[in-house]
């Protein structure tokens, strides 16, 4: 048996693409279509809408009247929150009734003939015959119900003759009041449908990086698309002024009660701190009192400051006490490096020092120069000892200074500390009562202070509208934009087609064309039919009633193909089978023995499907003598039959036996193929499926060659990759694979034409 790859590594090419597309065109075509005609219906039927723009603007203003400052804060959810407020049902309502439109309902919301379409013609009847079924109320009924209820007849006609004058008046006031409640609350029912149907054409979009605000509305009618637009931004600026009112009427309330709760707290907490004080003579020792704290406050910070020179001076000290005794190794402690004498003195031994070194070179140590140098250098030296003695004990001396005045801040300190430990506890609820008074006077100023400001300002804005542009009457409808949706049905149409395309080939998993089986599982294909025609009648016998027809040129070359598959000889012995019923193989079996004595060859054709036998009834033969006979050994009768074709011979399936598997693993079925191979020039056998039974794996291992036969766009990969493992498990000797039924393209019925009947009549 041959091997094959089950995942073959293919490079795929834009012909393959291509191929795709010019297989399934006509679903490209269908989808093409029903998109362009969904678009174009809805492109050519559906209302137009015009819509109006009015451009506004938008501040938060922070000024107060009272001040020079002028302050605007940034706050990101403003302009949102503005156009919220816009579109909320309040402002709508006020729209409406600035323009009176449920007075005007049908002028301005009903479509006349000329400006209908399609799409409202049909919601129109569904309003009229289908509403009334799911109890749907729109605004067609709320006019019929006004219509109505203005000529309704009074039912004070009604009324019975007899009654006197007064209760007849009576009845007719109490009329008059329930008509008049019955058609106000008509007209509010009105008036919300409108607001909801003006409210969901509003739309508020806020121009990116500034305060611009567009406020639109579209509507069927231009004319009211502008009435509306130019209402809303009035109404929505009336909604600020009152909302300013509304707030400031409240919090002005608010701050008047507060205010007068804390009035009475303050004269309350006044008189406790006026009783305390002359129950306790406080007032002797205050001012005293409210000394100390910042005497105490200043004390420590200057023992802070005492401190810390007493600790900078007693650490310079500390570097210079060692040198005490040898003042010359002080030389390198700052405050001794830095100071002015020293350095100059240190100079001048330096020069004194390059001088003698300058005249040793010219002169010996007893020179009355180089004596008088050194005595020089010598003085220098014993003066710079005395000036570094003088910084050490001026040091010193600023330590002790430093020291004394801190222990004199410290006992002041501790002397302060304790005159405050020891004042009378009672100075504690005085201040606490102080502490009280000066709350309760602090905020009753404050919301005095507020008040005022608040009646003098509650005419200020905190924000500023301004109208940049009002609405004008739009000339151009803004829906539905005719050439986008056109152009965007042309897109979709051939885009989406050929995606659909793509996704219907990806989801078609069966065998299409000889290439793909081929290059899939490594087989040769040695032969495809093509699909025929239902008006050329059954497929087994087309060789018999036209044998220069397509099909059977393909059978006369499955024929050639299969006698030269093999370099020595032909397999005389060869099995027929395929992996699902109804793929074609007991037509291709007969087609092909037909072809086969065609050749003069001598043919044995046996039906070896026990289960649905077919053989007999595509030849005409009696079936109930035949294989299952012999092989159960209960017939001494001879089981070959003459078919119609010369040099054909047929055994038939002969009655169903029980165990058809058995009987076909038998020896007498090794007997018959050996006995017939010597007789015959080629043995075809007819198997049953490969996936239903086991009776062609048996008869696989029994035969020179298998010939699976597979068809096109019905049997699956996965069946015939599953089918080949079966067969390559039991070691099948697989010849090759026949494609049956395969769809006739441009490329196929060309290569196919040259044999045709037509063209043989004419002598080609």
């Amino acid at each position: 048996m041959n091997d094959y790859d089950p995942i073959p590594e293919k490079e795929i090419h834009l012909r393959d693409y291509l191929q795709v597309v010019r297989k399934r065109k006509a679903t490209l075509v269908v989808f093409f279509i029903l998109v362009n005609l969904v678009v174009g219906l809805y492109t050519f039927s559906v209302t137009p809408l015009y819509e109006a723009s009015t451009k506004l603007v938008i501040k938060q203003n922070d000024a107060d009247p009272l001040s020079n400052a002028f302050r605007t804060s940034y706050d990101p959810q403003f302009l949102e929150t503005q156009s919220q407020i816009i579109t909320n049902p309040s402002v709508i309502r006020n729209v409406v009734q600035l323009l009176e439109l449920e007075k005007n309902y049908d002028a301005y919301f009903n479509i006349g003939e000329e400006g209908g379409s399609l799409i409202a013609f049909m919601s129109s009847w569904f309003d009229s015959h289908l509403a009334p079924l799911f109890n749907f109320k729109g605004e067609s009924a709320n006019a019929d119900m006004i219509a109505a209820d203005k000529n309704a007849p009074s039912q004070a006609d009604d009324l019975p003759k007899t009654q006197s004058s007064g209760d007849a008046l009576t009845a007719e006031g109490e009329l008059a009041t329930a008509d008049l409640a019955d058609q106000v609350a008509v007209t509010k029912s009105i008036e919300d449908k409108i607001v909801k149907v003006v409210g969901k054409n509003i739309a508020v979009r806020l121009v990116p990086d500034s305060r611009i605000v567009n406020v639109s509305y579209t509507s069927p009618n231009p004319a009211l698309a502008r009435e509306i637009a130019n209402a809303v931004s009035k109404a929505y600026f009336e909604k600020i002024m009152d909302m300013r009112v509304q707030s400031v009427a409240y919090e002005v309330d608010w701050m008047s009660k507060k205010a007068e709760e804390e009035r009475l707290r303050l004269e309350k907490a006044e008189s406790e701190l006026q009783r305390f004080r002359m129950e306790n003579g406080i007032v002797a020792i205050g001012n005293r009192v409210g000394v100390t704290p910042q005497e105490l406050t200043e004390l420590t910070s200057q023992y802070t400051r005492v401190e810390a020179a007493r600790n900078q001076v007693e650490a310079v000290y500390k570097k210079l006490r060692p040198f005490v005794k040898r003042p010359e190794g002080a030389v390198t402690v700052p405050v001794v490096a830095d100071n002015p004498a020293i350095r100059a003195i240190r100079t001048q031994i330096l020069q004194a020092e390059q001088s003698i070194s300058d005249m040793s070179k010219k002169y010996g140590p007893k020179h009355p120069l180089m004596k008088r140098d050194l005595a020089e250098l010598a003085s220098l030296k014993t003066k710079l000892n005395q000036e570094i003695s003088h910084v050490i004990e001026t040091v010193k001396n600023e330590f002790e200074l430093a020291r004394d005045h801190e222990e004199n801040i410290a006992k002041l300190l501790a002397d302060a500390k304790n005159t405050a430990m020891n004042l009378n506890e009672k100075f504690i609820q005085y201040q606490n009562l102080e502490r009280k008074v000066d709350t309760s006077r602090q905020l009753y100023d404050a919301l005095i202070a507020r008040i005022k400001r608040q009646q003098v300002t509650d005419q200020a804005q905190s924000i500023d509208v301004y109208m940049l542009e009002k609405a004008a009457i739009p000339e151009e409808p803004v829906s539905p934009n005719k050439k986008r949706n056109l152009m965007f049905g042309l897109l979709l149409g051939v885009m989406g087609g050929i995606g659909l395309c793509f996704f219907i080939d990806y989801l078609d998993n069966t065998v299409k064309s000889s290439d793909d089986a081929q290059d899939r599982f490594h087989l040769p294909v040695i032969g495809t039919v093509p699909r025929l025609d239902a008006k050329s009648g059954a497929i087994e016998s087309v060789l018999l009633t036209d044998d220069h027809s397509i099909i059977a040129e393909s059978y006369k070359t499955l024929r050639t193909s299969l006698m030269l598959s093999s370099a020595d000889a032909p397999p005389k012995c060869l099995l027929v089978t395929s992996m699902l019923p109804g793929e074609g193989k007991t037509s291709s079996a007969v087609n092909l023995a037909i072809t086969l004595c065609q050749t003069g060859k001598k043919v044995l054709m046996i039906d070896c499907d026990l289960r649905k036998p077919r053989v007999h009834k595509v030849f005409g033969l009696n079936n109930t003598q035949g294989l299952s006979n012999y092989l159960a050994g209960a017939s001494d009768e001879s089981i070959f039959q003459k078919g119609s074709i010369p040099n054909l011979t047929i055994i038939t399936a002969g009655p169903m036996p029980p165990n058809p598997s058995e009987l076909l693993s038998s020896e007498k079925m090794k007997h018959l193929i050996q006995t017939t191979q010597k007789k015959f020039d080629f043995v075809l056998f007819d198997s049953p499926p490969v996936m239903t039974v086991t009776d062609a794996l048996i008869l696989s291992r029994l035969v020179e060659g298998t010939l699976v036969v597979i068809r096109s766009a019905k049997t699956t990969y996965d069946i015939i990759e599953k089918g080949l493992k079966r067969l390559q498990a039991v070691k099948a000797p697989v010849a090759g694979l026949v494609i049956n039924d395969i769809k006739m393209n441009q490329t196929n019925a060309y290569l196919y034409s040259y044999y045709s009947y037509d063209d043989n009549k004419k002598g080609k």
